[in-house]
């Protein structure tokens, strides 16, 4: 398996425990793209950072040499999961041996769409990608998603996006500091993160680790409580 990790930030500390990871995927020399748009570390892609994660994930697309399977993944797999409960559902997803194009997440689940948005859709960390007709079909996705940009938004889902932002709630929202560049970056993200989603579940390609395993939804909840009690400890 060919595993694409992207990472912001220039961290030694940070490649090594990228390194380790991956090897737990017999993949002991992943690609890894940094988009910082600074100093890169011996053997990293450079990234530009034009539509943040997503256009690295356009360097990954094509960066794969072999026919698959391939893992494309960012480093808030340290910061927001649970590292080794990943690899256990990765490695799952390869027993299971579903060979059918198909792009597989973690994925979200909301009472609400728009024209803009799904009821479900695929968090934009990582996605599973099991031979090359797929990443083929995730790279024209990704390409479709990202020309979307700047394009007229409806106003609810503009709405939306800003009480997501500006007014979270205890369970779902933006919890970080949110500064006027930081707005802006993460409206663009979750217009991104939708619009990719629908582009692969209009092609009949979208997946969820949730079909592997049952204990999916375990780990989710647990990421959760890790993630809030993580927001209590820094606010308290």
């Amino acid at each position: 398996m060919e595993i694409a990790f992207v990472k912001y930030g220039t961290d030694y500390a940070k490649n090594r425990e990228i390194i380790d990871w991956c090897s737990k995927l017999n993949d002991t020399d992943p690609i890894i793209i940094n988009n910082n748009l600074s100093a890169l570390m011996p053997g990293e892609l450079p990234g530009n950072n034009s539509c943040f994660e997503f256009s690295a994930y356009q360097i990954a697309v094509k960066a794969f040499k072999s026919n698959g399977p391939f893992l494309i993944v960012n480093d808030t797999v340290f910061k927001h999961h649970l590292p080794f409960a990943w690899i256990w559902m990765i490695r799952k997803r390869i027993q299971s041996k579903i060979d059918t194009p198909s792009i597989w997440g973690d994925h979200r689940k909301e009472d609400i769409a728009f024209p803009e948005k799904d009821k479900i859709f695929l968090a934009s960390w990582i996605f599973f990608l099991p031979d090359r007709h797929s990443l083929e079909a995730f790279g024209l996705a990704l390409d479709t998603a990202i020309k979307q940009v700047g394009q007229p938004l409806s106003d609810p889902y503009k709405n939306y996006i800003h009480q997501w932002l500006k007014a979270p709630s205890l369970l779902s929202g933006w919890k970080g500091n949110m500064d006027e560049q930081t707005y802006q970056r993460k409206f663009v993200s979750i217009q991104l993160e939708h619009a990719l989603s629908r582009s692969l579940s209009a092609a009949g390609l979208l997946r969820s680790f949730g079909q592997i395993t049952y204990l999916y939804r375990l780990i989710r909840i647990l990421e959760r409580i890790r993630y809030r009690f993580n927001l209590v400890s820094k606010n308290g």
